[in-house]
């Protein structure tokens, strides 16, 4: 993993762990209603998240250094209930797809790789409630199933894993009403390498990359 992103990573978990603390000190003494900010008695959340996925990592065709390229940023779109610990700590429960492709022409060789991915997550929220608005630090793990499809000039090869792997990011909710909440969120993905093969066709990579996602959801 390149050095800014553990950098990035240790400076996000640092901000989720002091959050709740950052909030207690900031609303001590504070009136009720100015103390609750945008939390309310509502104990539970749905929210839907749609946006992209920009993968980082280099995608090796044959897994030897000769077919290398980028893949393309692609869709994500997640689903996450969530409870609400306190007005300072969240759990979330998440169910998503996201996806990408790449193609590449070199000595001849014309490939596409094709890449769909299912997580299945667990995350921590860390939150500080300002008035109609939460800022918070998320970070989690999940499990990653995958399924890759590759053409070798025009020789199709297909297989699929799962990864396990971790994220960490922030975000930022507008409370429309107490109930409906509207919010912008990014986070950073590292995973396992995947173990991918099929007559002669390996890959052995990491999909770690960034999620940035625009996110509608609902308090019950």
């Amino acid at each position: 993993m390149k050095t800014y992103v553990k950098w990035s990573i240790a400076v996000v978990l640092i901000v989720i762990v002091l959050l709740p603390f950052s909030a207690q000190a900031q609303t001590a003494g504070a009136p009720p209603g100015l103390a609750q900010g945008a939390f309310v008695n509502i104990p539970n959340y749905f929210v839907m998240k749609a946006g992209i996925y920009a993968p980082q990592e280099k995608w090796d065709v044959l897994d030897a250094g000769v077919f290398e390229y980028s893949l393309d940023t692609g869709f994500n779109g997640e689903l996450a209930f969530g409870h609400y610990l306190n007005r300072n700590w969240a759990l979330e429960f998440g169910i998503g797809y996201f996806q990408t492709s790449g193609d590449d022409t070199a000595f001849g060789v014309k490939s596409k790789s094709s890449i769909d991915v299912m997580p299945l997550t667990v995350a921590i929220k860390g939150i500080i409630p300002v008035d109609k608005f939460e800022i918070y630090g998320i970070g989690g793990i999940g499990a990653y199933f995958v399924w890759a499809d590759e053409k070798l000039n025009g020789i199709s090869f297909s297989d699929e894993d799962i990864l396990f792997g971790g994220f960490l990011g922030a975000g930022i909710n507008y409370n429309m009403t107490p109930a409906a909440l509207l919010g912008l969120e990014g986070k950073y993905l590292w995973t396992d390498k995947t173990d991918l093969s099929d007559s002669g066709w390996r890959q052995k990579h990491k999909l770690d990359g960034w999620i940035v996602t625009v996110n509608v959801g609902f308090r019950f």
